[in-house]
């Protein structure tokens, strides 16, 4: 395949720093083979193993392995290693979908593939790594660099499990940051926002059951199909008449199953969704009336009904502080631009919860593309 150009004239408006220019070629070739070499959420034991590689080759001495299963952190020590420490994280896992495109990197593990950029984020912070390495630009820091290799992005909350085992301690971590390939924003580009950026993202499954007869012989039979084609139509009212216009919510059923024959009055059924809100009072809010409309379809239908809902990832919350200093950072580079969000869920709202910080959008729509508008594999949880 014909090498792509990264540099200004390729990209207008930005300015890529020599050193990044210098190994850009070994940037592309780390996000290839971690395409095609994809791995699921705690399971990321070769691409663990190629990290922790390439950080040793570097020079890394101060690499600490086998956290929340998979993950890895590497540390560089400036002048005044006390003063602060920032961390930069990227997420490793895959995502359990079947690759159909035919490239030369295109993953070689059936049923598996880096469709939500974490192949790329991989690349970007051992490049990053690289250039910090490098004993000139260690010179410059004063404080400390902490490097996080985060396991189970995907739906299994690998942040969480990293904070549970003290990741953002020895050394204490002042500043988290992180990233996202986005393709809702144009390649050479910046998307920066504070507050929230991604949503909360909770998930419900409700069970139903009744009893069951002839479809010719409806009288006394509990009708399930009825009562769950009634919740999904229920639901939407929470959006629609429970919650501020202002404000944004969604909730989404995405699986409806019940039946046994086109004839047959269902004694069961199954309804299972996510409920989204980047307001905490705004999804509990949902949380309440869901449960609210699941009592009362139970008597108007004369169903029992169970509804599970869990809370999921929590909105993640930049802090304006560090928000500002990362828009500052990238207009060295790019053109800032403010991020088209989506009501996706991120568990870099875990690191966040505990430290102040920014999670930040690349933009990696092609121009040739054009910027995505609708659904599409680059959204997270």
């Amino acid at each position: 395949m014909p090498k792509r150009k990264l540099d200004s004239e390729a990209l207008p408006g930005t300015a890529v720093r020599p050193e990044v220019l210098a190994i850009h070629d070994e940037l592309i070739s780390l996000r290839r083979h971690f395409h095609t070499f994809p791995e699921l959420g705690f399971k990321e034991v070769k691409t663990s193993a190629k990290i922790l590689e390439f950080l040793t080759a570097l020079g890394c001495f101060e690499i600490k392995k086998d956290i929340a299963t998979t993950g890895l952190t590497a540390v560089f020590r400036g002048a005044d290693p006390d003063s602060c420490c920032i961390a930069l994280r990227s997420d490793m896992d895959g995502l359990p979908i079947q690759e159909e495109c035919d490239r030369p990197y295109k993953s070689q593990h059936a049923g598996v593939m880096h469709a939500c950029g974490h192949d790329g984020h991989m690349a970007m912070l051992l490049t990053a790594a690289k250039v910090i390495a490098n004993p000139d630009f260690m010179k410059k820091i004063k404080g400390t660099l902490k490097l996080i290799f985060q396991p189970a992005e995907e739906g299994l909350a690998g942040a969480r499990e990293m904070v549970k085992q003290g990741v953002l301690e020895d050394p204490h971590v002042t500043e988290v940051y992180g990233i996202h390939l986005w393709n809702y924003g144009q390649v050479g580009t910046v998307g920066v926002k504070t507050g929230a950026v991604m949503a909360y993202s909770d998930r419900f499954w409700i069970k139903m059951s009744g009893h069951g007869g002839h479809g010719g012989v409806p009288q006394g039979t509990e009708d399930c199909v009825v009562a769950a084609a009634h919740l999904v139509t229920a639901f939407q009212t929470i959006v629609a008449r429970n919650t501020d216009p202002m404000a944004n919510a969604v909730i989404t059923v995405g699986q409806l199953q019940a039946g046994y024959a086109p004839n047959v009055i269902s004694d069961h059924a199954v309804v299972n969704g996510t409920a989204r809100a980047f307001d905490n009072t705004v999804r509990l809010n949902g949380k309440k009336r869901m449960e609210e409309i699941c009592a009362g379809a139970a008597t108007m239908f004369n169903v029992k009904i169970d509804c599970n809902y869990v809370d999921g990832y929590p909105a993640t919350v930049n802090t304006e502080a560090e928000t500002a200093i990362v828009a500052a950072a990238a207009a060295k580079v790019a053109p800032v631009v403010s991020p088209q969000l989506m009501m996706t869920g991120e568990d870099f709202s875990f690191f966040l919860n505990e430290r102040p910080g920014c999670f930040f959008f690349v933009g990696s729509a092609p121009g040739s593309a054009g910027v995505a508008q609708d659904n599409n594999c680059c959204a997270s949880v």
